[in-house]
């Protein structure tokens, strides 16, 4: 039975290097011998970066916060394009058509597309257990 490649310690150093070019050729095979965890890796970095523009949104004002927003949405966007070459394009949500962004006329066309999954969200205050259903693109439970 092959045995399974061992995942580097650094391997969220060498996720990164690889997203700022700086990563050696030798350490791109690391990353390809390990591409699941690879991969993974790359999911939790897209949400810390999501989670770090939420923040930032919530926390800080004016020209700070636009350059820090700018600066994370900068390496969510290069984290999502690593992401398509590896595992390809997101699935298109339901519904969505390129040709319904516009109208006929040329204005924008409010669209509303559902497709995504709801998940289980829990949370917990003092005294309570709050469970609720959502996701991204999902539409309201019936």
């Amino acid at each position: 039975m092959p045995s399974s490649p061992v995942v580097p310690d650094n391997l969220s150093d060498l996720v990164q290097d690889h997203l700022d070019g700086v990563l050696e050729p030798e350490n791109l095979a690391q990353l390809e011998a390990v591409r699941p965890a690879w991969i993974e890796m790359l999911y939790r970095k897209l949400d810390d970066a999501e989670w770090a523009i939420d923040r930032a949104n919530k926390r800080l004002r004016g020209s700070e916060r636009t350059l820090v927003v700018a600066d994370f949405d900068a390496e969510a966007k290069r984290i999502d394009e690593v992401l398509t070459e590896l595992v390809g394009p997101a699935p298109t949500p339901v519904g969505a058509d390129s040709n319904d962004s516009q109208s006929a006329t040329g204005g924008s066309k409010e669209t509303r597309t559902y497709g995504g999954v709801a998940q289980l969200q829990l949370s917990w205050l003092p005294g309570r257990i709050v469970a609720f259903a959502a996701g991204q693109r999902t539409g309201p439970s019936g």
